[in-house]
């Protein structure tokens, strides 16, 4: 096994990482989250040397990091707006984006000729939220193209329980509720598909819902039921994969932009779907001791299993040219390839933090896998205040480039831009 490279610190938990590259020229941009009061966007070479970095309001959820793939131009977006930056940290003209009724921004993503948000309006302890909102914006005009208001409405699922002294303590479903909170889901809120968007938003509680929407015209196509939240992921034109995890459920459905349930299986985690060949995926399920594989989802709805997965947390793999599924995963201290069959192999040592949470894992053109390992450690041990750590691993490998499969999609999503092309009608 090769000799274990250096991380490099960052000063602080890595909220967002992504990659431009241009020839001979790439940058790696990151937002680091260095306290409670400082938020930084950061540009790296391939090095990880520091190239320049700027001050980014305080935020540490909803922060949102897109690059322009042709340009490099960098789009943050913040609960109060967007911040843009050139390739060389000069400010960028703005939009300016029109929240109503105490919005914030949730998530944004770039389309060839504008760009899409999600909002949300924030939970108070008067008020719950009535709405959440997704909108595009046409770069050629001011304003908005579509706004489309999506009313909150109650939620409830057959997993969540309870027991009432009005019903002498029996177990029995929850009834409805209105959600406390309606904000965009913790993974992949956006994407875009075709002439398709799956915007996601879910409550405290764990549920949400996905709406899919007209690109061109923003209506309301179709919605799923109201579930436990988990992995999302592009399927082809037009097509999703919704992964639903918690509350006595495991399970993966793809479907069409009609909102037809193609196929399902009892199944989920983080997916990899190649341009031909099945979908493959890390399984991801809130349990100890790991009961995850590699796992390959065929045509029949049947789940093929490959090698066990210790512990818990993992990196969103990267798949290669030759159908490898690359990733970091605790507990294995090292950065793992599962090939086709599912049989996993070690590649570098890496020194990983205890309990580490991770960035998605990239790999460009000339082999390098990019991946960042967050951490909260105490000051002191057994007690003190307890600080963010994150770093930056830069691991140079023989691997394959990565796919220019479905997804990750073109450009192996090294810009962070959840978007397979828009073919009109």
């Amino acid at each position: 096994m090769p000799i274990a490279p250096q991380p490099i610190p960052l000063g602080g938990i890595c909220l967002a990482l992504a990659v431009w590259e241009n020839g001979d020229d790439r940058r790696l941009f990151l937002i680091v989250s260095a306290g409670h009061n400082d938020s930084l966007l950061q540009c790296r070479d391939t090095n990880g040397a520091l190239l320049w970095q700027k001050p980014l309001p305080a935020a540490r959820q909803h922060v949102t990091l897109r690059v322009a793939p042709t340009t490099g131009v960098v789009w943050i977006g913040l609960p109060g707006g967007l911040c843009v930056y050139t390739r060389e940290g000069e400010p960028f003209p703005a939009p300016c984006l029109s929240h109503r009724d105490g919005e914030r921004l949730g998530s944004f993503v770039l389309c060839s000729e504008g760009f899409l948000a999600a909002f949300f309006v924030p939970r108070t302890a008067a008020q719950p939220p009535d709405h959440a909102r997704v909108a595009y914006f046409p770069f050629s005009a001011e304003g908005t193209a579509w706004s489309t208001r999506i009313a909150v409405t109650p939620i409830g699922h057959p997993g969540i329980v309870q027991r009432t002294r009005e019903n002498q303590w029996a177990e029995e479903q929850k009834p409805s509720w209105h959600p406390r909170t309606w904000e965009p889901d913790r993974t992949d809120p956006l994407l875009v598909s075709s002439d398709h968007v799956l915007a996601s938003f879910y409550d405290d509680s764990g549920l949400g819902i996905s709406y899919c929407l007209d690109l061109t015209s923003g209506a309301l196509l179709w919605q799923t039921l109201p579930a436990p939240t988990g992995s999302k992921a592009i399927a082809g034109p037009g097509e999703f994969l919704i992964g639903t995890q918690g509350y006595g459920v495991f399970s993966t459905d793809r479907y069409s932009g009609a909102g037809a349930r193609l196929q399902h299986w009892n199944t989920h985690g983080h997916y990899a779907v190649p341009v031909e060949g099945p979908v493959r995926l890390v399984e991801m399920e809130n349990c100890l001791p790991s009961r995850t594989h590699i796992a390959t989802l065929e045509p029949d709805g049947s789940v093929q299993r490959g090698a066990h997965l210790p512990g818990y947390r993992t990196s969103e793999p990267c798949l290669t040219q030759t159908g490898d599924m690359i990733f970091v995963r605790e507990q294995t201290d090292a950065l793992l390839r599962a090939d086709a069959s599912g049989t996993l192999h070690s590649l570098t040592p890496l020194f990983l933090p205890e309990r580490p949470f991770f960035s998605r894992t990239l790999l460009t053109r000339d082999g390098q896998v990019l991946v960042v390992a967050n951490a909260w450690e105490r000051t002191k041990p057994g007690e003190g205040t307890l600080i963010g750590r994150g770093d930056l691993w830069i691991i140079p490998t023989t691997l394959q480039p990565a796919s220019e499969g479905i997804w990750p999609y073109h450009n192996a999503n090294l810009s962070n831009n959840p978007v397979f092309p828009f073919h009109p009608r």
